[in-house]
């Protein structure tokens, strides 16, 4: 039904967005053995950062936002949505 595929569709947008938010954050604060790749690479670039836009503390803060925005985004689902779920808690924590 229609609310189900909006909320989904809210979720999914919403953990891109977040992933993309915790990459900048760790090409900042990770280290090669964390991440496998090299870090600081964006920066060095001259690349613009979720990081280099806002700061680093609203960064941290937005991701902290967005990682409740999806899991509210699956309020409709209940335990169904418990996957989901976790997958947004994997992306906030992730260190690599």
């Amino acid at each position: 039904d229609e609310p189900r595929v909006e909320s989904l569709a809210r979720y999914g947008r919403t953990l891109g967005i977040l992933f993309q938010l915790v990459d900048d954050i760790l090409d900042e604060t990770g280290s090669f053995e964390e991440m496998g790749k090299r870090v600081g690479k964006d920066p060095g670039r001259g690349k613009v950062t979720c990081v280099s836009e806002m700061g680093m503390e609203a960064a941290v803060r937005k991701s902290e936002e967005l990682g409740r925005e999806a899991i509210a985004a699956l309020s409709l689902f209940g335990p169904e949505a418990d996957t989901l779920r976790g997958i947004v808690r994997l992306v906030a924590v992730r260190r690599s």
